[in-house]
């Protein structure tokens, strides 16, 4: 949240945050019945494509239709940091566009 510059932009991110948590808890609870063998191949199916609905509305619901604007300096950094990441990792030469 450093990153988002105003109350505006942090809110939503946070309702989201709160959205995946309970997400996430729903999911664990589920786990233990598919580990036990307890579920179908469809069921577990049917949970996980149930599971990936939650997360998309939660997105849009929260942060789906956020902009940020863009910082070229915090821009320029990141594109610099991810072109010595890849680097230094992967041993490629990353161009970066201007």
């Amino acid at each position: 949240l450093q990153y988002l510059p105003g109350k505006r932009r942090s809110a939503p991110v946070r309702a989201a945050a709160y959205s995946y948590e309970e997400m996430f808890l729903k999911a664990e609870a589920r786990w233990f019945d598919v580990a036990e063998g307890r579920r179908s191949d469809a069921e577990i199916n049917q949970l996980i494509a149930d599971l990936k609905l939650e997360q998309l509305k939660a997105w849009k619901k929260g942060v789906g239709n956020l902009t940020i604007p863009i910082n070229r300096w915090v821009r320029k950094k990141a594109d610099r940091l991810t072109a010595d990441y890849f680097s230094q990792t992967y041993n490629v030469t990353v161009t970066i566009r201007k």
